[in-house]
């Protein structure tokens, strides 16, 4: 590292050059900030693992035997997810397609009532929570219909909590 500077800051040039040794340091659970003529630009991370491989088996082996219900606005997130990625370089368009067919053999249906309830309920659950109108979608559903939240959100997971709401995982 240059002289002057800590070991978790890094110039540009730097950070180009060593990429590999400092993605060794993230790794290991160090942040490293990456600064342009001593400014902070930009910070590399560690990836956070929200859900283990047992949560997420143990939700998928819910999804395979139990429907679950779902904002119609749903569908359009999945689509922005998967454009995005395919976008980013991150999936190609077979492995949307294949990700689409796997979501069609599970049982997933659609809740139509949010549209009506936007103005009322929804808006409400955001300004009482300070939530976004996709978060109190989400909630909504799970309150009305008395059902379980699939969430990774811990803050998202305490507002759910307090009105009632398991968290699935």
């Amino acid at each position: 590292m240059a002289s002057g500077q800590s070991s978790n800051t890094v110039g540009a040039y730097e950070a180009k050059t060593h990429l590999s040794k400092l993605l060794e340091k993230v790794e290991a659970g160090e942040e490293i900030t990456i600064t342009k003529h001593g400014v902070p630009v930009g910070k590399l991370v560690p990836v956070e693992e929200k859900a283990s491989a047992e949560q997420r088996a143990a939700l998928l082996n819910r999804l395979a035997t139990e429907p679950a219900l779902v904002p119609t606005s749903w569908f359009i997130e999945i689509t922005n997810v998967l454009a995005m990625a395919e976008r980013k370089g991150r999936i190609t368009a077979t492995q949307s397609d294949a990700f689409i067919a796997d979501l069609s053999n599970l049982g997933i249906e659609r809740d139509e009532e949010a549209a009506d309830r936007a103005f009322t309920h929804l808006l409400a659950l955001c300004r009482t929570h300070r939530l976004t109108s996709y978060d109190a979608i989400y909630l909504d559903l799970a309150v009305r219909r008395r059902l379980p939240l699939a969430t990774l959100d811990d803050g998202f997971g305490r507002i759910a909590k307090k009105l009632g709401v398991g968290i699935l995982g």
